[in-house]
């Protein structure tokens, strides 16, 4: 293996732009890599190789060695940041460059329904977890905004329309890092977060958030569950960070169990700026740097952190205060309306998952779930994600880019 191993880094030297030599490892030499060390570092070499064949000009230079980021600064440059576009896919970008040096790649977005986005960075070392991430909230996708909105708590229909793609994802990059993965997102995305480790605690060994919303209180109650029935080592912790004056962290009746880091922004202060703030980022002294997002002069001054009770009470207080007005209890009505209805679609992948799991073949499982007599649109769309799961799990790519689902109350 680490004579493998070396031979990868040798071909990837080789394969950078001002090398000696831009000879490409040949198709057969890919296949032996790729046998020995793994898919992933077989992408990467692939990566590196369409780089170098790039003409120079249309590759940006980055002159001089690169410092990385860590901890949680890295993964909010993950969630806040690379999520939303592909500037740390090229290995010779600014940001890419930056992503390797901290020992990650980033692997092409994911698609799913109703606008629907999430990313997975890979390890490209020992010892550190695979992160996934969730794309948060696009002003100009209506899908998001509608999400945004649900009554049944923030992203759970964005969640269970693509609950295939999301339970593939995890698979994936459980696999291919050490231990379990890291969930992470901001904003909308950090609510998605919350939302998957809460159905999938077995994956998740933490949840990191940046200015995100709460989810509904059976969500937070699943990890609160988890984490009593399982050693010490084992449970699920939850950092939530956000910026004083950005409203959408307001949102939703409960946070997962964990802390809470707030940041005073120093000048420039506004609901937007605050919402698309990168405070660890400026913490770190990195702003400004090339393939870093965040603004220049910016700077944030942590407050103590709080545990995720005292938010989760206050939140409890203010949804009993707004409760006892007639708009407040029909709004609650239809939200334990809604929740049932996710909670139910949810139930029934469980089973899926478990079947998947238990080393049950795909026809198998597509008979368990034709045998359940479900609705044709119900039956129809899960069988969907049933295919996005093994399509996932194998080749890291789903097929669902553009496709907008209807909600999944007329599935009942």
């Amino acid at each position: 293996m680490q004579r493998r191993e070396q031979e990868l880094a040798g071909s990837i030297a080789a394969a950078r732009p001002g090398a000696a030599t831009r000879t490409p490892v040949p198709p057969h030499q890919l296949l032996a890599l790729q046998s020995s060390v793994g898919n992933s570092a077989v992408a990467r070499l692939a990566l590196v190789q369409r780089a170098a064949a790039a003409p120079a000009a249309t590759r940006p230079v980055v002159e001089g060695p690169v410092q990385p980021l860590a901890g949680d600064a890295l993964i909010e440059q993950m969630a806040h940041g690379w999520t939303y576009s592909d500037d740390a896919m090229d290995p010779e970008s600014p940001a890419g460059r930056l992503l390797e040096a901290s020992g990650y790649r980033a692997e092409p977005a994911i698609f799913g329904a109703n606008d629907f986005q999430m990313r997975l960075f890979l390890p490209m070392r020992f010892g550190l977890p695979s992160v996934v991430c969730f794309r948060g909230t696009e002003m100009e996708r209506g899908a998001d905004l509608a999400t945004d909105a649900n009554p049944a708590g923030v992203g759970m229909d964005q969640f269970l329309l693509n609950v295939g793609v999301i339970d593939g994802a995890l698979r994936r990059a459980q696999t291919r890092g050490e231990g379990k993965v890291v969930v992470s997102g901001h904003s909308l995305g950090g609510a998605l977060a919350q939302i998957a480790a809460s159905w999938h605690p077995q994956r998740v060994s933490r949840i990191v958030t940046f200015q995100a919303p709460g989810v509904n209180f059976a969500r937070m109650q699943a990890i609160v569950e988890h984490n009593r029935s399982v050693p010490p080592g084992e449970r699920i912790g939850s950092t939530h960070y956000r910026v004083l004056g950005d409203l959408v962290p307001l949102a939703g009746e409960a946070m997962t169990p964990g802390e809470i880091q707030a940041f005073v922004r120093s000048e420039g202060n506004g609901v937007i700026a605050n919402h698309q703030a990168f405070p660890l980022t400026a913490a770190a002294g990195r702003n400004g740097s090339p393939g870093l997002s965040g603004e220049t002069a910016a700077t944030f001054t942590p407050m103590t952190p709080t545990s995720t009770n005292t938010d989760n009470a206050a939140r409890t207080a203010a949804r009993v205060g707004a409760g006892f007005s007639p708009l407040g209890r029909a709004v609650r009505a239809g939200a334990v309306g809604a929740e049932a209805i996710y909670e139910r679609y949810a139930g029934y992948w469980s089973q899926v998952s478990a079947a998947v799991d238990a080393g049950r073949r795909r026809p198998q499982v597509e008979a368990m779930i034709r045998g359940w007599s479900l609705w044709y649109g119900f039956e129809d769309h899960m069988l969907r994600q049933l295919d996005e799961l093994y399509r996932i799990r194998a080749t890291g790519a789903s097929s669902t880019r553009g496709h907008t689902s209807r909600d999944l109350s007329t599935l009942f």
